[in-house]
């Protein structure tokens, strides 16, 4: 899978003939580690009923430090929480 976000590729090792197992490998592969907190990310987010953590900011220089550590925390947690991030700038009516 080619992508322009994280790692930018994956490649698929499983089995091909077990269909539920490579869609739930296209599902975890095709959100960022960090999602922008759009209609998309919402319903990632409420049907998996995975433990999520989202950080609304601003543009701000503070705002930008606690974009880096979220970022790095969220790689360090990728696959047990899903992170999302809404930005007052984005206008998706989310913040």
């Amino acid at each position: 899978m080619f992508k322009k976000f994280d790692e930018g590729r994956n490649d698929y090792e499983g089995d091909f003939s077990k269909v539920e197992t490579l869609k739930e490998w296209v599902d975890e592969k095709s959100f960022a580690t960090v999602m922008k907190f759009d209609d998309r990310a919402v319903e990632k987010v409420f049907q998996q009923g995975k433990p999520t953590i989202f950080l609304f900011s601003e543009e701000t220089e503070s705002s930008k430090e606690a974009e880096k550590v979220f970022s790095e925390v969220a790689h360090l947690k990728k696959g047990k929480i899903l992170f999302s991030l809404s930005k007052a700038s984005d206008g998706t009516g989310y913040f």
